[in-house]
């Protein structure tokens, strides 16, 4: 017998800035602008129970939701802005700069909101960080890389896995790459933040990957990423 499917969708803002999906991929927070301010709102995953979280007077930021209390905006990274990282709780409505005023900024929060990997951006190159949030402090990361290229573990507080070009070309970062007038050519590391040890997960091969949106299977045995030099998704079973 052959049985029917159908594929259900919602109607969002025509004019949406940013929008993220929680956790559990139950909700969505997006910004959208109306007279002259941008509106931070929440809702289901149809758009139904909507809250105003957030009003802002400047809208251009990208949003991600990486625990359920935890809502980041990052002012969109260029070489030429100072950058600045926000953190926003959905519940309480509190909103507050964690990061902030550094030449072209990208950062990740890990999930559990202890660490930020951070870089920062000009036309000598990047630099990449790790920023605790409850010791104040900033310390260099093991690899140079950018946090496009990251995903943190959800079982291992400490563990990341990056992508890391094996070469940085000279040029603004991260503009240039952005703009895809420079690529990277990427190995996929997994590195332990406590101690700053490093082991390359992927292997040599004849293939070419400038590696974006990386994520974890729930078991976090495999990685995808998605390579931005044609948009392909692949993923890599990683060893016990």
């Amino acid at each position: 017998s052959i049985s029917a499917t159908s594929t259900h969708g919602a109607f969002l803002p025509s004019n949406i800035k940013t929008i993220a999906a929680s956790p559990k991929g139950d909700q969505i927070f997006y910004l959208s602008p109306y007279d002259g301010l941008n509106f931070g709102v929440t809702a289901t995953s149809e758009n139904k129970k909507q809250k105003q979280v957030l009003s802002a007077t400047f809208g251009e930021f990208l949003a991600s939701w990486p625990n359920d209390r935890t809502i980041t905006l990052l002012t969109k990274p260029s070489a030429a802005s100072q950058g600045y990282f926000y953190k926003l709780d959905p519940t309480t409505l509190y909103f507050n700069k964690i990061l902030g005023g550094i030449a072209g900024l990208t950062a990740l929060l890990s999930p559990g909101g202890e660490n930020i990997i951070y870089s920062a951006g000009n036309n000598q190159g990047l630099k990449t960080y790790i920023y605790n949030i409850k010791e104040n402090k900033s310390s260099p990361f093991a690899l140079i890389t950018m946090p496009e290229k990251c995903v943190w573990s959800k079982t291992k507080k400490e563990i990341i896995y990056c992508a890391v070009p094996a070469s940085i070309p000279s040029g603004v970062y991260p503009d240039d790459w952005y703009q895809g007038l420079l690529s990277f050519s990427d190995r996929i590391w997994k590195i332990d933040i406590s101690n700053g040890s490093t082991e390359i997960i992927s292997a040599e091969n004849n293939q070419d990957f400038d590696f974006i949106n990386p994520f974890l299977s729930k078991n976090e045995n495999y990685i995808f990423f998605q390579n931005k030099k044609d948009g392909t998704l692949w993923s890599l079973k990683m060893g016990s």
